[in-house]
């Protein structure tokens, strides 16, 4: 992911991320299992290799769903 710094995560069922928000532009990348985002109205679920976008300053949470451990990259835009 060219521009970001990208860190892989490995995640356990029903790991839940409360609201938050990060003062970079992210990128959410689903490598194996779902991972549901709550975007303000909208509650996209990513799966295996989804990419979702996420700007500076947005605020969101996120859960890890299915029966097994999530593993992501999380890109950070390099400023």
């Amino acid at each position: 992911m060219r521009g970001y710094r990208v860190t892989r995560n490995n995640y356990p069922l029903g790991r839940y991320f409360l609201s938050h928000q990060h003062d970079t532009d992210k990128l959410d990348v689903a490598i194996s299992k779902r991972i549901q985002l709550t975007l303000s109205d909208n509650s996209p679920i990513l799966g295996t290799g989804d990419m979702l976008a996420v700007p500076r300053d947005f605020v969101y949470e996120a859960e890890v769903m299915g029966n097994q451990t999530l593993v992501s990259l999380d890109g950070i835009r390099n400023d």
